[in-house]
């Protein structure tokens, strides 16, 4: 049986897990369901059906995500990281989540949403697209599995951290995907021409961030309007190109979104219209 046919029996179903529910193995994930939401028929079926009960300790993060809890300590900023690896082996999980962690510092913190789905919370922010699908792919032969990523936006950590990663996962849930690696930029068009923007928690921050300095649309819509071309944004905006280029380098700095790159750049202009 899949989540959606189940949904149907028990409207209050939901697939992320939380503190004392029923939990049970269907054939497209693990299904969670809150036993104060039963009535005590309900709750005698669902003993019947149910092949696994919900042991282990939800991690901080996972209770703050879910509501439950405060955020854990963080430095300055952050960004989640979604990976879904598939044909793992379960005697392998450890070794495969250990290497995968390795790569992350010591502080690195994670949690498995199930046995294909885990979550890493990266506060260094500093490997590259093209460094992770690297990462990827090594282990991807290691261990014969295939993984997908998707490299969500780096957030300060005062940032309504719960609500943007409900939506990064509705991004990631509808993604085609086209590469090993992809970012919330290169997958936002697409979701967003079907996501009601006015909706958007990660876009109305943005936009907030953005007010707050007066050149930021400037600079985003002058280049989306060339291309990305900055010599002629330049001419356009009558500054120097190294100015430009000055502005946009400082702009990659503050907001870790590089405007030479098409998606980059698109998904800021989003923000704008």
């Amino acid at each position: 049986m899949k989540f959606e046919e189940l949904q149907e029996l028990f409207p209050q179903l939901q697939k992320n897990p939380t503190q004392d529910a029923y939990a049970l193995r269907l054939e497209d994930g693990d299904a969670y369901l809150p036993k104060e939401t039963l009535t005590q028929r309900e709750k005698t079926i669902w003993q019947l059906l149910e092949t696994k009960k919900i042991h282990h300790k939800l991690s901080s993060w996972q209770l703050y995500l879910n509501g439950q809890k405060s955020q854990p300590k963080v430095n300055s900023h952050l960004r989640f990281l979604y990976f879904q690896v598939k044909k793992l082996n379960k005697e392998e999980r450890k070794q495969w989540q250990d290497q995968l962690l390795s790569f992350f510092g010591s502080r690195v913190a994670y949690f498995w949403q199930n046995p294909e789905n885990v979550v890493v919370i990266d506060e260094q922010c500093h490997l590259s697209q093209e460094e992770l699908n690297g990462i990827l792919t090594t282990m991807d032969s290691d261990f014969l599995t295939t993984t997908h990523l998707l490299v969500g936006l780096v957030w300060d950590k005062k940032a309504e951290l719960p609500a943007i990663f409900m939506e990064e996962e509705k991004i990631n849930d509808s993604i085609s995907w086209q590469s090993k690696v992809m970012t919330i930029p290169q997958a936002a068009l697409s979701f967003y021409t079907q996501f009601n923007k006015k909706d958007s928690v990660i876009l109305h921050t943005f936009r907030q961030l953005f007010n707050n300095q007066d050149d930021s649309k400037e600079l985003v819509v002058n280049l989306y309007k060339v291309g990305g071309n900055v010599t002629q944004a330049a001419k356009n905006m009558f500054v120097h190109r190294n100015t430009l280029e000055y502005r946009i380098e400082k702009f990659m700095q503050k907001y870790h979104l590089n405007l030479h790159q098409m998606d980059d750049l698109v998904f800021c202009y989003l923000i704008f219209v």
